[in-house]
C-alpha cells in the first residue's frame, strides 16, 4: 500500500483525502476510513478476547525509540514506506483502542501484549530457521534485519489468523487495517527490534 500526499490532494467535512498511485491504484481509502474505524472496534474486542486467558502484565518500559530510527536499525525495505505513510494515520488506532480501554480497562496492555507475542513467535520460528545462535546477539541482530520485511509480514497475518469479525467489509479495506494495527505495534516497538536493546 503506498499512500501520498500531494498539493492536489482534498478532504471535505474533517475527513481524510489520500492521493495513491502505483499498481493497486486507485484505493478508496477515503471510502474506507469511516469503514476502517468502524472495523477497529470490533477488531480489537475479538483480539482481547482470544488472548485474554493467555495475557499476563508487563512492567512499562519507559524507552522509546523513533520510527525512522528503528525502521533503519531492523533494515525494513519493501514495508518502510508503509510504515512511515501509516504512521500519520494512529490516531485512528489510538481513538479506538482508548474508547476499548475506557469500558475495559487494560485491554490497550492486552492488545499490545498480544502483538509481542505473535512477534516473538515469529522470531523464535526465523531464528531456527536460520539456525541462529540464541547467545549471540550480533548474530540475531543479522538475521532479523535480513528477514525484517518478512517478520512484519508474518505477524500481520498470524495475528488474525484466529480473530474473526462479524463485520461485513471488502478485504482490501479488512487488510489495510490489519497493516495499521501491525503498523501500531511497530511504532510502540511491539514488532521487530529495539536499537536500544543492543
Amino acid at each position: 500500500m503506498a499512500l501520498s500526499n500531494t498539493a492536489q490532494t482534498n478532504a471535505s467535512q474533517q475527513g481524510i483525502a489520500v492521493t495513491t498511485t502505483g499498481s493497486h491504484s486507485p484505493v478508496t481509502i477515503i471510502q474506507a476510513i469511516p469503514q476502517m474505524t468502524s472495523l477497529l472496534t470490533p477488531l480489537f474486542d475479538r483480539l482481547i478476547e482470544v488472548y485474554q486467558p493467555y495475557y499476563v502484565e508487563e512492567s512499562d518500559s519507559n524507552l522509546s525509540s523513533e520510527t525512522e530510527d528503528k525502521i533503519k536499525f531492523n533494515s525494513l525495505n519493501i514495508l518502510a514506506n508503509d510504515i512511515r505513510d501509516l504512521a500519520g494515520f494512529l490516531t485512528v488506532i489510538e481513538t479506538a483502542i482508548d474508547e476499548i480501554d475506557s469500558q475495559n480497562p487494560g485491554s490497550s496492555k492486552k492488545f499490545l501484549w498480544a502483538i509481542n507475542q505473535k512477534y516473538k513467535a515469529v522470531k523464535k520460528q526465523v531464528l531456527i530457521e536460520h539456525k541462529i545462535d540464541a547467545r549471540n546477539s550480533i548474530e540475531i541482530h543479522k538475521c532479523i534485519s535480513d528477514n525484517s520485511d518478512k517478520i512484519l509480514t508474518q505477524v500481520t497475518d498470524s495475528l488474525f489468523e484466529s480473530v474473526t469479525l462479524s463485520v461485513i467489509c471488502d478485504i482490501d479495506t479488512l487488510k489495510a487495517t490489519e497493516l495499521l494495527v501491525s503498523c501500531y505495534g511497530f511504532v510502540n516497538c511491539k514488532i521487530l527490534e529495539k536499537p536500544s536493546d543492543y
